[in-house]
């Protein structure tokens, strides 16, 4: 799960770019085998007509209320020389951003998660890009976040948005993941992918589309200190358009009994986990509703 360093606060509302340092390699892992270099297969995005590109780990870029990231948590896995890169094109007048990857091999756990972040991200910490978050589960009336991609990929890799539920609402602007109580992600797309972690719990269907739920407890621990919930909605077909009605599924969580209205909803990513392959993702629509 990735640790983001504290420099994305640094990001404002105009698109605005930010290199920052990589997170240190967790102790015992391999050294990173860096992105680009001599020996990297190049990430095919970069040669797209109009695109302009940034390709060191953890770079940032704010578009309104969405902090993008070249998330390479897992390159401490690395395989071989990879890269890794945001983009920024122009259509019309219209400002896209998207993320293209080099990963060799394989790994199930997953070597990155490029991805935009809403919200406050308990990794990351600093100023949260809509100031209502962290919000109480019990005052959410609705969440909707609708997208759509353009992705030209081989290997393996998901289209997946997630939420990040904490115990509190921080009174600081510090990173704190000792805070986090559940993970809730969202399989819109896999291809080769391994499964989500854990089991399958239930096969709910919700807003007329039915989903494999899988469950893993107690994961992260020595990660975070004290480990958290791991809740994957896994649907059959591609979405790579459409709406993700994240309250409803917050409901049924609670409904069930999985979550707690006293939990806060931090944060909604959307993003590539990659596990091996190349491709490219541009974002061509990323809006998120609160109700109030």
């Amino acid at each position: 799960m990735p640790k983001i360093p504290s420099i994305l606060k640094l990001c404002g509302w105009a698109l605005a770019l930010v290199a920052c340092d990589p997170p240190e390699t967790p102790s015992g892992a391999q050294e990173d085998l860096g992105s680009g270099g001599a020996d990297a297969m190049g990430a095919p995005g970069k040669a797209q007509a109009g695109v302009t590109s940034e390709c060191a780990a953890w770079t940032s870029i704010a578009l309104g209320p969405w902090r993008y990231v070249n998330d390479q948590w897992g390159a401490h896995k690395a395989q071989a020389a990879y890269e890794q890169c945001l983009l920024t094109r122009s259509v019309g007048d219209t400002q896209q951003i998207g993320w293209t990857w080099s990963w060799p091999g394989f790994d199930p756990t997953v070597y990155a998660y490029p991805s935009a972040t809403f919200g406050w991200k308990p990794w990351a910490g600093g100023a949260p890009t809509d100031e209502r978050f962290p919000m109480r589960l019990a005052d959410l009336v609705s969440l909707d976040l609708t997208y759509e991609v353009e992705t030209e990929a081989l290997g393996s890799y998901n289209l997946g948005a997630e939420i990040w539920l904490t115990s509190e609402a921080p009174n600081t602007t510090a990173a704190d993941p000792s805070i986090i109580t559940h993970e809730v992600m969202f399989w819109l797309e896999h291809e080769d992918a391994q499964p989500p972690a854990g089991a399958v719990v239930d096969e709910p269907t919700l807003a007329g589309v039915r989903y494999e739920l899988w469950k893993e407890a107690n994961i992260g621990a020595d990660v975070n200190g004290q480990g958290w919930s791991v809740l994957s909605f896994k649907t059959s077909e591609p979405r790579r358009k459409g709406q993700v009605s994240i309250h409803t599924f917050v409901e049924y969580l609670i409904d069930t009994g999985e979550l707690s209205p006293d939990e806060y909803l931090a944060s909604v990513e959307f993003g590539n986990e990659l596990s091996g392959g190349s491709g490219t993702t541009w974002v061509k629509r990323l809006e998120v509703a609160v109700g109030e």
